[in-house]
């Protein structure tokens, strides 16, 4: 858990930022599996978690997370309940170890950060990072996930939403549905106990905050 923290935090650090010449108890782990893997490698634009490539796999990682996309990618408008997603992963041909499956979700949850949304108990989680991935590992059920993604007439909505919000301009240039959803997310949160709470409200408003 303390690497997968260190994942969403430490990503763009040699070592997730840990201290090479202390070897704390993790680092075994991240030597074998994320650095062996190159899962945390160093690029042009410095240290970062990634994908691996064909010809540059040696733990043969890239299947597993193609795999995971393509599930998700069966219906963009469906959410895929974690604990089914582990449980195929367990499965032939891929076959992978339960303490493994924390740990590769959290990769692909990285370098997809934002076209992945979590729940949780079917509410929306606006950040995911060590404490969100703690609950998943004790309660998978729990938990659902789903792409996001949009293109078309779709996307040039969501840049005047984003312009609309002043949200800023991602770094691609090109707005997506986190992106402008997530700082909703916060303003909802941010209201006052009597506006979250109240049902004197029309059932459409009710249902949308």
């Amino acid at each position: 858990m303390r690497l997968i923290e260190r994942l969403f935090k430490y990503g763009s650090q040699p070592y997730l930022g840990m201290d090479p010449d202390k070897k704390p108890p993790e680092m075994s782990m991240y030597l074998s599996v994320l650095r062996a893997g190159r899962l945390h490698r160093e690029t042009k634009q410095g240290w970062r978690v990634v994908q691996p490539v064909l010809g540059d796999d040696p733990e043969n990682f890239l299947p597993v997370l193609h795999h995971i996309m393509l599930i998700l990618e069966k219906d963009t408008d469906r959410r895929v309940k974690i604990a089914d997603l582990f449980a195929e992963l367990r499965l032939p041909p891929f076959g992978v170890r339960d303490g493994l499956h924390p740990l590769l979700l959290a990769v692909f949850a990285v370098v997809h950060d934002r076209e992945l949304a979590f729940y949780e108990n079917e509410g929306f989680l606006r950040h995911v990072g060590g404490e969100e991935f703690l609950r998943i590992v004790k309660v998978p059920e729990s938990f659902e996930i789903q792409l996001c993604r949009i293109s078309g007439i779709r996307s040039v909505l969501f840049d005047k939403l984003s312009a609309i919000l002043d949200l800023g301009v991602p770094d691609d240039k090109q707005s997506d549905i986190l992106h402008v959803v997530r700082p909703l997310c916060v303003f909802a949160a941010q209201l006052p106990t009597y506006v979250l709470k109240t049902r004197r409200l029309s059932d459409h408003a009710i249902s949308i905050h």
